[in-house]
């Protein structure tokens, strides 16, 4: 096979293997392709084929009309498209390639098309397929030659070419409208009547013109010779537009030089194995830009492999943590550059014997031992080993006893271990807390405002300082109100968390702004205004940048008629999905309409919200006044997070309660077990949104609920959320499932996010997903100590909006079981208000006395008087009936009741409309 060769100092060419990156103004680009097949599929679904004739066209699928993916060759990732054919002079063939879910694209502004090729083989131009443009309307542009771009397939499976066709190419258009893009086409070209393949990735119809300018070349490069193998190293390039590197190596000095990887390298180090020892190799690195544009060559280092007989340094800085069944160990990472992991021992008298632990080299610093007995102490040392399978010294030795946990040390530790999610998988630069553990760049808005709303109470328990959380809280406030994307003050689902761009994760439609991730982000930011009540100037900022944060968010702006609408985005608009109730949301419209800015009516409560609520129903002989649509627990759960609804209902229901009946129908539809998955039942039960199997019959990520969608799937999120509502059903199930399935179940974060014992073999998602990490710190907090509760509810614009929309106290605190007496005189406002003959009017007594509530005109007239008497302290309400004691029947205007008790006094205004 023919290499490419360069020497070092000489430009290399223009065709280089590219990953692009996700830079600002790389966002504007419109990709059509750049599958790297995440889900195992070996077709590309947005693609469809034909032959006739005796043309051929590789196809697959189960129509047998698909794009074939090719798995061991790519542009990006790990994959690209294989296109397989034979243009016969009595035949044809034509592929039509699409965005992902046959999306269309307006292209009008933009100027060409770019895409990358490779193969096994060489291939001529005018041999190579044509290319052609369609749209939604299935009307096709006119076809460039690809020959008319590129010369030849080179045939170096090493090397991606790029390809540039000007949009201009593929006129005259004819009926084909650019606004409305839908497909590349490939189209048989010259009939050579021979098979050819072609690898294609990276199609994108590219804003602009394409960049020509090449990357500096890289520095420093170092060279350092190990047993079969030579590592390289140097320093990061610093272009904004940089995309890797590419590595070159001579077995001689100045050359010929033949590229290394396949692929470009991310990072500024390289290791080339195999090599032979005692033989010296040359090196240089080149970096590359997303635009394929390579750089001149670093300068020339070189090695010389040899057998390695030196063993790595003893691990140091080992610490082990008993738990509740299992010992966690920690030490610091080795430095050697030909690290290649860990062997952990274990003894159970000091100085050993000593047993090893783990059969397959660890590649973290950190081990938990699951085979342990409480009670029992546990000896450990641990060695290093490199890849020439040295293993060194063994560390310092370290000791631990599980024990079993009281329930409240049980709680602090499932607590702990959710909150080092947001303390750990986030840019601490930024703030932005990963939506996922396992995708380091996707931020979520929702997730960190949980994760500010954590960082009190981590800062409470002490699991970091007050000036470590404030700092955080700074930072994250700061980043979200001066760097991250945003529309009038509204925030997207999912943003890069270094960078603060929105990514439309779940939709093309999804690059905009969503309400109610927006909610959870302020509500965040609320608790810390109240929690960071200090003089210094760090909490004196964080006061003053969430109070801005919550100014700043127009709600008002997503208002549509009567409801707020969940999304809006700068390319689609407003979507049709209202915020409605019931689900996680409601919190949306108490902030909204408690908003000091930007407020909406408080008739959006009712018209917008609760209009669309369903219920009640029964379930169970449990019965529930209002019913989530997925009745999955998350939505009972989310708003309770910060929201306390003990003591307080409004005109459908009390919440506490609600969701309280709403966990106890969801443990007992698990009791009952009408699909009859494993182990499910009094101890074993919570369906909420989770990961999920995700092979048949099993869902991946779902809303799962009694009488929904139940696969089998469990989520301990579930359980923990519902500590408030359900103490000792939740704290058993969350017992039963760590001593059951700890070593299956908890892993660095605690419980991981959801299983099925259904599935053969049992599955355990590897995952932790930052919105139900939320839940399970936020929830038992305010269980154990009403932390957050106390907090958020100390925000008068939470207060206010809850009395404008009719919430009234009740006098039993549900749940809990004590009698409470208000602290101080309240009255409320009206419910509801403005009102057609009936309203309702609330008040609070702290102490026993006389109480007077008289209904006023504009002209201070008495026109009825509700209360003239002695009256314990507590909570009422006075039903008006406008018809009441008068002759005819009121006029519409404004009226205004006055409540006297001992000396406190206040007067309300309302307004009758009929």
């Amino acid at each position: 096979m023919k290499k490419d060769s360069t020497w070092c100092g000489l430009l290399f060419g223009p065709f280089v293997i590219l990953m692009l990156t996700t830079l600002s103004w790389a966002q504007q680009d419109i990709v059509i392709f750049d599958e790297d097949d995440a889900i195992g599929e070996s077709y590309y679904d947005a693609s469809w084929g034909t032959a006739s004739g005796s043309s051929e066209l590789v196809l697959i699928g189960p129509g047998k009309d698909k794009m074939p993916i090719e798995t061991l060759h790519s542009y990006v990732g790990a994959h690209s498209g294989r296109i397989q054919w034979k243009s016969a002079p009595d035949g044809h063939w034509r592929l039509f390639i699409a965005s992902d879910k046959w999306v269309s694209h307006n292209a009008t502004d933009y100027s060409n098309l770019l895409f990358f090729i490779n193969g096994p083989q060489a291939i001529p131009g005018e041999n190579l397929p044509k290319v052609g443009l369609e749209d939604t309307d299935n009307q096709s542009s006119s076809l460039a030659d690809m020959s008319n771009f590129i010369s030849q397939l080179d045939g170096d499976s090493l090397t991606w070419q790029r390809v540039v066709i000007p949009l201009a190419d593929f006129m005259p258009y004819n009926d084909f409208d650019l606004d409305k893009l839908k497909t590349v086409r490939f189209n048989q070209g010259q009939a050579d009547d021979i098979p050819h393949t072609l690898w294609v990735d990276e199609i994108r119809v590219v804003y602009g013109e394409v960049d020509t300018v090449a990357p500096a070349a890289p520095t420093n490069l170092a060279a350092i010779g190990g047993d079969g193998r030579v590592y390289l190293d140097w320093d990061d390039n610093l272009e904004p537009d940089l995309q890797g590197y590419n590595v070159y190596r001579a077995e001689s000095s100045g050359g010929p030089y033949y590229r290394r990887n396949a692929t470009v390298i991310p990072q500024s180090q390289y290791l080339d194995e195999p090599v032979t020892n005692g033989f010296t190799y040359y090196y240089c690195v080149k970096a590359v830009d997303i635009w394929g544009n390579e750089s001149p060559a670093s300068n020339e280092a070189w090695a010389t492999p040899q057998e390695d007989q030196i063993p790595p340094a003893a691990p140091t800085n080992l610490v082990a943590m008993a738990g509740d069944g299992y010992v966690t160990l920690d030490w610091d990472d080795n430095t050697e550059i030909d690290l290649r992991g860990y062997f952990v021992y274990r003894a159970q008298e000091q100085g050993g014997p000593y047993e090893q632990m783990n059969t397959s080299i660890l590649e973290e610093s950190r081990y938990t031992d699951y085979t342990v007995v409480n009670g029992q102490t546990y000896f450990y040392i641990v060695t290093a080993v490199d890849n020439s399978h040295n293993e060194g010294a063994g560390s310092d030795t370290v000791s631990a006893t599980p024990i079993r946990l009281s329930d409240d040390d049980f709680l602090e530790m499932v607590q702990r271990a959710a909150f080092d999610y947001f303390w750990y998988e986030t840019n601490p630069n930024t703030g932005v807390i990963q939506d996922r553990m396992t995708d380091p760049i996707l931020g979520a808005t929702g997730a960190t405002g949980f994760g500010l709303t954590a960082l009190c109470i981590a800062a409470e328990r002490g699991w970091v300082t007050r000036q470590q959380a404030a700092e955080r809280v700074l930072t994250t406030l700061d980043f979200f109100l001066n760097k991250a994307e945003k529309y009038h003050g509204m925030y997207g689902h999912f943003l890069n968390r270094d960078t603060g761009e929105i990514i439309p994760h779940l939709s093309h439609t999804d690059d905009g702004v969503d309400v109610v991730e927006t909610a959870y982000l302020v509500a965040g930011a609320l608790t810390c205004r109240k929690y960071f009540d200090g003089s210094d100037s760090t909490e004196t900022q964080i006061r003053k940048l969430a109070t801005q944060l919550y100014k700043d968010a127009e709600w008002d702006w997503m208002l549509q008629g009567n409801r707020i609408i969940w999304h809006w985005s700068p390319n689609y608009g407003y979507s049709s999905m209202p915020v409605s109730g019931y689900n996680e949301a409601m919190i949306v419209y108490l902030l909204a309409i408690g908003s000091p800015t930007h407020p909406v009516p408080a008739r959006t409560y009712h018209d917008g919200w609760a209009a669309s609520y369903k219920g009640p129903v029964t379930y169970y002989g449990i019965k529930l006044d209002v019913e989530s649509w997925s009745s999955s627990l998350f939505t009972y759960q989310y708003t309770h997070c910060w929201v306390d609804f003990r003591n307080r209902k409004d005109a459908y229901t009390d919440y506490f309660i609600n969701s309280t009946n709403a966990t106890l129908i969801n443990r007992a539809y698990c009791i009952a077990n009408p699909g009859g998955f494993v182990d499910y039942g009094e101890n074993l039960w919570g369906l909420t949104a989770c990961d999920g199997p995700g092979f048949s019959p099993f869902q991946a990520y779902a809303a799962r609920g009694p009488f929904q969608f139940d696969d089998g799937t469990i989520a301990p999120t579930a359980a923990a959320g519902s500590m408030p509502f359900t103490p000792q059903y939740s704290l058993r199930t969350l017992r039963y499932m760590y001593d059951h399935y700890k070593s299956l179940l908890w892993g660095v974060y605690g419980f991981k996010d959801a299983f099925n014992l259904s599935a053969e073999p049992d599955w355990v998602d590897e995952d932790y997903i930052g919105i139900d990490q939320g839940p399970i710190v936020i929830m038992i907090e305010n269980y154990r100590t009403d932390l957050i509760w106390k907090l958020f509810m100390q925000n008068e614009e939470i207060i206010s909006a809850m009395d404008s929309v009719g919430f009234i106290s009740t006098d039993v605190e549900q749940g809990y079981g004590r009698r409470t007496l208000p602290e101080n005189f309240r009255l409320f406002q009206n419910y509801p208000n403005p009102f057609n003959i009936d309203t309702n009017i609330s008040y609070q007594l702290p102490k026993d006395g006389h109480v007077t509530l008289r209904i006023y005109n504009i002209l201070a007239q008495t026109i009825a008087t509700l209360v003239d008497d002695d009256m314990k302290a507590g909570y009422y309400t006075v039903q008006w009936n406008a018809k009441d004691g008068h002759e005819g029947e009121l006029p519409s205007g404004v009226y205004f009741y006055q409540l006297a008790a001992s000396d406190f006094t206040s007067i309300k205004k309302m307004l009758l409309l009929k």
